[in-house]
Formats: structure tokens, C-alpha cells, sequence
């Protein structure tokens, strides 16, 4: 039988007060973890992003400037991002008058606050609307503590959104539909709106679309669908799909993005899910707790009509982490108990607890609701980066990035290319063209098999000797290969070192200063 029809949103100033203290905690987190990419470059204050980022922001300033989708000026059609939506919100951050590179983390945390602030009234409004199913809340001070302690595992998202990665807008895009799939009557605009909202959550990273899943899910376990919606929901989800396929065709020759390519191509499944595990293994005993005790009848019996929601957020975050695990996890491991993939799943499993939280008697529930919320930040293997980050005691390699960066513009023509790994802030500070050995940038590189297994996904194919043996570079960020090393020099400018082919033009060589030879 079709869901009743909702009761009208929940209205209860204690969980008024609790969700804006939560969301101005996140928005603290947000700010000290940015605040994270403030350095100095020549006495000069920077505010940057992550380096994978800084891909991104190539890309986005060559496509504000007229020179196109490309990495750099010149270079081959290859699309070295993952994000196109997220890109072209950075192309439009390019494109003001007033814009300076130097500042671009800035205009990025203010995109991600104002995402944040969405994200905090969106996930407060469902959370209201759902807990209006059923008898009245009464929320008493030691759930409305729990609450608030609930809160703090969402902490993963203000990490990955200070980082400058796209996962705001993708967990907004979700939770948008999800407001809509709560809609009564839920009709065909509200199944055109979700459709939409998974077809730009596609636009944003291809695995965004799965930040969708807990409004479908929802609507198809309260069998919502009705004559005609399903197609329209469809075919507002299909023709954005179709475009962004279209135009990745038109202008790169590809039906999918070479990051597909760098992460799965030449590295076998089991491989892959083994190292999958491996990394995100900390994310699932939360997981086990919360199937396990929605495995019990009569804990479904006394959730009621919030059964299937519950069991809707449950899945989708649980899909978000095996969606991970088959991609060998991600290049950068879990942050605050998720990674970039899986980030969303973290307020999709606080909501979800939310509302067992707010909804079943005992302490026992609060008890196991929070062992579930925090089980993965409590396994966590960075908790110790985490400290030393706080404490100031771990490094960026962002600004040594961005410094090397602006002393090769410095040291080189115009034309120039280096050789590196990092293939981010290195050529965004230097405005000098590059080649990829980690092959994010490189459709050749992207193709091979992996050669270094015990590497994270994304890193695992590095390919530095070919590049020099293709290429012959001019510079290159790290020491040549050892056959290659007699054509280069060991150059110093000011604190920077630089490899440098000896045949370079006699104009470069009264900036550096040679230490080897």
C-alpha cells in the first residue's frame, strides 16, 4: 500500500537550537581546517586548496581565458578532472575581474559556506518532516545531548569541503532530492525535480549520483510511483546524462573521464577490492551495528513509518562505502572516518540515527546509536595525522607545490614543461605546461597496468622513467631516472631545487645556481 500522507513538519525549539549549534560547529570546523591552507609564498599571503584541486583550477582558469578544457595552453585533450560542474563553478571564479590565484581558497570556502549553510537547513528540514511520522518528539536533555554528540561525526564533510573538494555540492544535490521525495502529494514535478538533481549530481562527479539514492530508494519502498513519474524522473535524469557524455566526446574523444581510466583500468578486481577493504575497512563495523539492529522485528515495529526511511539512508550510505571499496578506496584513505567518496554517507548514517535516536526508548539505544555514529572515526588510521595537523606538527605539500611552482615561471620561458608527479599547484603557480607520470593528465599513463601495488588508487601506476624516455623534458620536479641523469643538472633557486636538461637556453642559467653536475 502507497505511504500515508505526512504530518506537517515537526516544530521543537530544543531541535531548533541543537541543529544551528551543530551546523555552527560544522561551520568552525570548516574555517580551522581551511585555515589550514594559509601560507606564505615570498612574504606573499596565499589561501589554496588541495592539489587535486589545483587540477581542477588549470582547467577552469584555461577555460575563463579563452584557451579551452585543457591543463595548460597547448596542451593534448585529456580531461584531467573528475568534477566538470565543480570545474566550471571555478571557471566562473576565474572569470571575475577582481579574481587573484593567489586567493582562490578563499573563494572557495566562501562557496563551500554557502553550501554548508544549505546542507545544515536541508538536512534540518528532512530530519523535521520525518520525525513528524508518528506521536509527538519529546525531546528530553540527554537525547538532545546525544544529538548534539551525533552532530560531531558529520565532521568528515567540513574536512573534505575546507580540502576544496566538490563533496558539498554532491551531498546538497542528494539532499535536495531527498526534500522532494518527502513532498505530499509527491508528483510528476517532484519526480522531474529528483530526476534533475541525480542528472547535476552526475555533472558534479560521476559517482555523485549516488548521493540520490536515499530519495529513490525512499519513494520506491513507499511505492510513490505513479503512472508517468518514473519516465519523467528518467528523462530529467537522461538528458543532462547525455549531454555531459556528449560533450565529454566532443571535446576529449572519450565516453568517460581518464580519472575512470587512471583508477580501474590494468588493475585487476580482487586486487582492487582487497586494497578496497583494506583502507576503508574502518567505515563498516558502524555499518554492521546499524544492519544488525535493524535486523531486529521488533526495533522495526517500534521505528514505524521511519522503518523505511531508515532503511533508505542505511543503504545509500552502505552503497557509498562499497562503491569506495571497489574503486581500491580512495588515493587519499579516510579523514574524520570517511573518505571523498563516502562523506555523504556520514550525514545519511547520522540521520538515520537521528531519527532512532529521537524515536526509541532505552539508554541502550542511544548507547548503540552513538557506537555506530562514531565507529569510524574511532578506527580511523589517521587519527594521528589528525592530531599532528591540529597541533601544527604535520606539513602541507601544497605550499612547497605552489613556491616550486612560481620559481620554474621564474627560471623558464614560457614554453617550458617539467616533469612531476603532482600535477596540481606545481603548473597552476607556474603557468608552464607539464607532464603527468601519475597519469591523471596523461591518457597514455591513465592505460597502463599497475606497477606499484602497494600504492593508494590514483597513485598506484607511476610511469617516470617513460615519461623521460617520451618527452625528454626540459625540468624536472624530483631527481631524472638514472639513465637519463647525465643530461641534467641539480639547480638551486633560492630555497627551491630544480632538475634541469644541460641544454637548456643559455638565458635560464644566470638565474640558477648549479650543485651538481
Amino acid at each position: 500500500m502507497p505511504c500515508s500522507v505526512y504530518s506537517p513538519p515537526v516544530h521543537d525549539r530544543r531541535l531548533g537550537r541543537i541543529w544551528l549549534a551543530a551546523t555552527l560547529l560544522q561551520v568552525a570546523l570548516l574555517l580551522f581546517f581551511a585555515a589550514q591552507y594559509s601560507f606564505l609564498i615570498d612574504g606573499q599571503r596565499c589561501w589554496g586548496v588541495s592539489d587535486d584541486i589545483y587540477i581542477s583550477a588549470c582547467y577552469a582558469r584555461n577555460i575563463a581565458h579563452g584557451a579551452g578544457a585543457v591543463w595548460y595552453p597547448g596542451a593534448a585533450p585529456v580531461e584531467g578532472f573528475s568534477n566538470p560542474l565543480w570545474t566550471l563553478l571555478l571557471a566562473l571564479v576565474h572569470a571575475l575581474p577582481f579574481f587573484r590565484e593567489e586567493q582562490l581558497g578563499l573563494y572557495v570556502l566562501a562557496l563551500q559556506l554557502v553550501l554548508a549553510g544549505g546542507i545544515a537547513a536541508l538536512a534540518g528540514s528532512i530530519l523535521r518532516r520525518l520525525l513528524a511520522r508518528g506521536a509527538s518528539v519529546e525531546l528530553g536533555r540527554g537525547r538532545a545531548l546525544a544529538l548534539f554528540v551525533l552532530s560531531l561525526s558529520f565532521g568528515t564533510l567540513a574536512f573534505w569541503m575546507a580540502e576544496g573538494f566538490e563533496v558539498g555540492l554532491v551531498l546538497l544535490l542528494g539532499l535536495v532530492a531527498l526534500r522532494l521525495a518527502l513532498r505530499d502529494p509527491f508528483g510528476t514535478r517532484e519526480a522531474l525535480g529528483l530526476g534533475l538533481c541525480a542528472g547535476l549530481a552526475l555533472w558534479t562527479r560521476m559517482d555523485g549520483v549516488l548521493a540520490c539514492a536515499p530519495a529513490a530508494l525512499l519513494v520506491t519502498l513507499e511505492r510513490r510511483w505513479r503512472p508517468g513519474m518514473l519516465g519523467a524522473a528518467a528523462l530529467a535524469f537522461g538528458l543532462p546524462a547525455a549531454a555531459l557524455f556528449l560533450v565529454r566526446h566532443a571535446v576529449y574523444g572519450e565516453w568517460l573521464p581518464n580519472t575512470y581510466y587512471l583508477k580501474l583500468a590494468g588493475w585487476p578486481l580482487g586486487d582492487r577490492l582487497r586494497q578496497g577493504i583494506g583502507i576503508d575497512w574502518n567505515m563498516l563495523p558502524g555499518l554492521a551495528v546499524c544492519w544488525f539492529g535493524l535486523g531486529s522485528r521488533a526495533l522495526r515495529g517500534r521505528l514505524g513509518p521511519l522503518c523505511r526511511p531508515v532503511l533508505a539512508l542505511l543503504a545509500s550510505a552502505t552503497l557509498l562505502v562499497v562503491y569506495s571499496i571497489h574503486n581500491g578506496g580512495d588515493s587519499w584513505g579516510p579523514w574524520l572516518g570517511y573518505d571523498r567518496f563516502t562523506a555523504p554517507a556520514a550525514l545519511f548514517l547520522g540521520l538515520a540515527l537521528a531519527l532512532a535516536l529521537l524515536r526509541l526508548p532505552g539508554r541502550a539505544v542511544v548507547a548503540a546509536a552513538l557506537v555506530a555514529a562514531f565507529a569510524a572515526l574511532a578506527l580511523d588510521p589517521h587519527l594521528g595525522d589528525l592530531v599532528r595537523l591540529v597541533d601544527g606538527r604535520m606539513r602541507r605539500n601544497e605550499p612547497s607545490f605552489a613556491a616550486f611552482g612560481r620559481v620554474l615561471e621564474q627560471c623558464s620561458l614560457p614554453e617550458a614543461k617539467v616533469a612531476l608527479g603532482p600535477a596540481g599547484a606545481i603548473v597552476y603557480f607556474s603557468h608552464r605546461g607539464a607532464f603527468d607520470s601519475l597519469g591523471k593528465c596523461d591518457a597514455w599513463v591513465a592505460r597502463q597496468p599497475v606497477n606499484s601495488p602497494g600504492l593508494s588508487s590514483g597513485h598506484n601506476k607511476r610511469y617516470f622513467d617513460a615519461i623521460f624516455e617520451r618527452e625528454d623534458p626540459e625540468f624536472a620536479f624530483r631527481e631524472p631516472p638514472p639513465r637519463f641523469r647525465a643530461r641534467y643538472v641539480k639547480c638551486l633557486h633560492g630555497e627551491q631545487t630544480l632538475w634541469v636538461r644541460r641544454d637548456a637556453p643559455n638565458a635560464l642559467w644566470d638565474k640558477l645556481q648549479k650543485v651538481g653536475e
